[in-house]
């Protein structure tokens, strides 16, 4: 199933109280999602990490809202 999701382009760098804000995709466990998710490798101050981001062409974008969000718990 497509969720409707609001998402933010991954080049923009966001910073909150805890630190680089992580996509919610990364801590979903939502199974029947059909929403173009990918794992990506990145660099954000030299620590290489996989993050799951949404991709639209050449674009990724991080997840900041899903209506099918269901974190692991």
């Amino acid at each position: 199933m497509e969720y409707n999701c609001k998402t933010i382009s991954y080049n923009r760098m966001n910073i909150g109280p805890k630190g680089i804000v992580r996509p919610l995709c990364d801590g979903c466990k939502t199974t029947d999602c059909s929403n173009p998710i990918e794992k990506k490798q990145s660099s954000i101050f030299g620590v290489t990490r996989t993050t799951r981001l949404f991709v639209r062409g050449e674009e990724f974008y991080c997840v900041v809202e899903c209506m099918g969000y269901q974190p692991n718990v």
